[in-house]
């Protein structure tokens, strides 16, 4: 009963508590039509430019002096014209290129991702050496550069 009868005066005492003319109301004063309220600006800070050294392309890969004697040291006894395992051949430019039985193309110049010559690689031989992680390198850049014989 008592809740209830001090709940009935608290409608009361806010309206009285806000209509009293002794109650002092601060704000703040109007801000003028020109100026939106909004965050402040970040002070100025001085801009460091980074510098980055130039990126240099790869060197031009020659087909003759840099992608050859690679085949030939991972498949030194097979992909060649005698004895072409898998009908693939690697000991020419031309054999390279030629176009594989297989439905992904031997070489695309320009993506080794969707060369079968660089994803072979990749893998590694099942029955011949890996290509490290140079000898990689090169032939990708070659495949990129356009497969060139040169």
């Amino acid at each position: 009963m008592r809740a209830h009868l001090y709940l009935s005066f608290l409608p009361v005492f806010i309206f009285w508590t806000c209509a009293s003319p002794n109650t002092q109301k601060t704000s703040l004063p109007p801000l003028p039509p020109q100026v939106k309220e909004s965050t402040p600006a970040p002070a100025a800070t001085p801009t460091v430019e980074k510098s980055t050294p130039p990126v240099r392309p790869a060197p031009e890969v020659s087909f003759a002096r840099d992608v050859l004697p690679i085949l030939r040291k991972l498949a030194p006894d097979c992909h060649t014209a005698e004895d072409m395992a898998g009908n693939y051949a690697l000991d020419s430019y031309e054999a390279v290129m030629a176009p594989g039985t297989d439905s992904v193309p031997n070489v695309v110049p320009g993506n080794p991702e969707k060369s079968l010559l660089y994803i072979y690689l990749q893998k590694g031989h099942p029955f011949g050496k890996k290509p490290d992680s140079a000898q990689l390198r090169i032939i990708r850049d070659w495949i990129l550069q356009g497969a060139k014989n040169n």
